[in-house]
C-alpha cells in the first residue's frame, strides 16, 4: 500500500472510530467496517462488483457510497440475489472492457509451470 493510501484509509477510519477500522484481522474488527483501499491499485485482487458470494442467502458484493457507510446499517449481507436488481441502474459493466489486457505474460508463466 502506498503511504498516501494508508494515510487516506487511516483518516477515514479515524473520523468514524465506531463504524470503521484499519484492523485487518476480522476477529479484531468487532462490528466495524474495514475500508480495504489496498485493492485500489494495478494487479490487486478484489471481489468484482455485483458478484454473488458463496454464502447462505446468496449475498451480493455491491458498491456503496460513503453516505451509506456513514449512515450505518450496511454490511456484507445487505444485498442479495433476490433484491440486487433494484440497486442496478443501467449497465454496471459498460466501461469494464474499455482497456484490454494481454494474457501473454500469464500464459508464459503457466507454460513454465507445466
Amino acid at each position: 500500500m502506498s503511504p498516501a493510501s494508508a494515510e487516506s484509509q487511516e483518516f477515514k477510519a479515524a473520523g468514524h472510530p465506531d463504524s470503521l477500522t484499519t484492523e485487518v484481522r476480522k476477529e479484531a474488527r468487532e462490528k466495524r467496517l474495514y475500508p480495504d483501499i489496498q485493492r485500489n491499485a494495478y494487479a490487486r485482487t478484489a471481489v468484482a462488483p455485483f458478484a454473488v458470494r458463496a454464502r447462505p442467502g446468496a449475498p451480493v458484493a455491491a458498491p456503496v457510497s460513503w453516505t451509506e457507510v456513514e449512515d450505518g446499517g450496511i454490511g456484507a449481507r445487505s444485498f442479495t440475489l433476490r433484491d440486487i436488481s433494484a440497486r442496478l441502474e443501467g449497465n454496471p459493466w459498460q466501461d469494464a472492457f474499455r482497456r484490454g489486457r494481454s494474457l501473454g505474460g500469464a500464459r508464459r508463466r503457466l507454460d513454465r509451470l507445466r
